[in-house]
């Protein structure tokens, strides 16, 4: 059975649980120490491609580099980062600070999360696994799917439909 945490961005962030782990310090730090897979609304991508997260009443920061596996290799596009901006994500909690004015800050990884759920992916499915997965975006030659956390899959046109078709959005 898929953990209920390794589910398509979005899936998470209205959940009573997810709500809760958000609402306080305690409970954030609770999530950190617990490593706790959480999501909130990415509200602002910055000039060095930073993700300011909404976590209710405060904000979190995704530093570029944590913003998705394979950023820091290249592998993955800037556009990939900057399109998150409206849209939930997925992260773990990583490091709280207090400054002695009372101010906090809070610092997540998106990638640690899916390189969590990748991990259970490879581990644990098997051929022939029904998985829940959101259409990202489709192109010609099938469908792009998020399976978890942001990790994202392509099921190819041959697998979209039993007759043959020209685009996926035939189906």
């Amino acid at each position: 059975m898929l953990k209920e945490q390794y589910l398509p961005e979005g899936a998470l962030i209205h959940t009573e649980q997810n709500k809760k782990a958000k609402s306080s310090i305690t409970a954030l730090w609770y999530a950190m120490e617990n490593r706790i897979t959480l999501e909130g609304r990415v509200i602002l991508c910055d000039a060095a491609h930073n993700l300011v997260v909404e976590l209710g009443e405060f904000t979190g920061i995704i530093p570029r580099r944590e913003a998705a596996i394979g950023i820091d290799e290249g592998a993955v596009r800037e556009i990939a980062v900057i399109s998150r901006v409206g849209k939930p994500v997925a992260f773990k909690v990583t490091a709280i600070h207090t400054d002695e004015d009372g101010g906090v800050s809070i610092s997540l990884s998106r990638k640690e999360a899916q390189m969590e759920a990748r991990s259970f992916f490879l581990n644990h499915l098997r051929p022939g696994d029904v998985i829940p997965a959101r259409v990202t975006h489709l192109e010609p030659f099938g469908a792009f799917v998020d399976i978890g956390c942001g990790n994202i899959s392509l099921i190819g046109i041959e697998n979209v439909s039993v007759s043959r078709i020209s685009h996926p959005k035939d189906r």
